[in-house]
């Protein structure tokens, strides 16, 4: 009787590591390239705009990139350096600083660094001139890119 009543829970065992390894060797084929690197973006990623941006910017002299993410800086192959949470003066320096590339992305900017979104609308500051720049003309979503002179 034991053997029997341990049946059930032997087949349990046995399914669950099956389906396990079968989960592990999906993963492994469908996001090998991935595992290699973070930066990689997947083609069904939502931030495949990202990626575009920085092929784009491959056209452009190398200059530190400031971003709130790497991903623009990794398939632009140039350096990055991460957008302070300070003020837009703050901001501003840091890219003078770096003499790079300030990208800021409408939707992401509006949300979750709206005291920057006077750089999204307003003419060039002074130091800087726009290189990239897809918002429509009244609206934030797109990216504009800075370049400190």
């Amino acid at each position: 009787m034991a053997k029997i009543g341990s049946f059930p829970r032997q087949l349990v065992d046995r399914l669950m590591r099956i389906a396990l390894v079968a989960i592990v060797v999906f993963s492994i084929c469908q996001n090998g390239d991935y595992f290699s690197n973070p930066y990689l973006l997947s083609p069904d990623s939502k931030l495949v705009e990202l990626k575009e941006l920085g092929i784009q910017m491959k056209g452009l002299p190398t200059k530190t990139i400031i971003d709130r993410k790497p991903y623009t800086a990794f398939y632009a192959g140039m350096p990055f350096e991460r957008i302070p949470e300070g003020d837009i003066q703050e901001v501003l320096e840091l890219a003078k600083e770096c003499k790079g590339y300030l990208v800021l992305h409408g939707g992401v900017t509006s949300v979750f660094r709206p005291q920057l979104i006077p750089l999204l609308l307003n003419p060039d500051p002074d130091g800087f001139r726009t290189v990239i720049n897809s918002l429509p003309r009244l609206g934030v979503r797109g990216v504009r890119v800075l370049e400190a002179m």
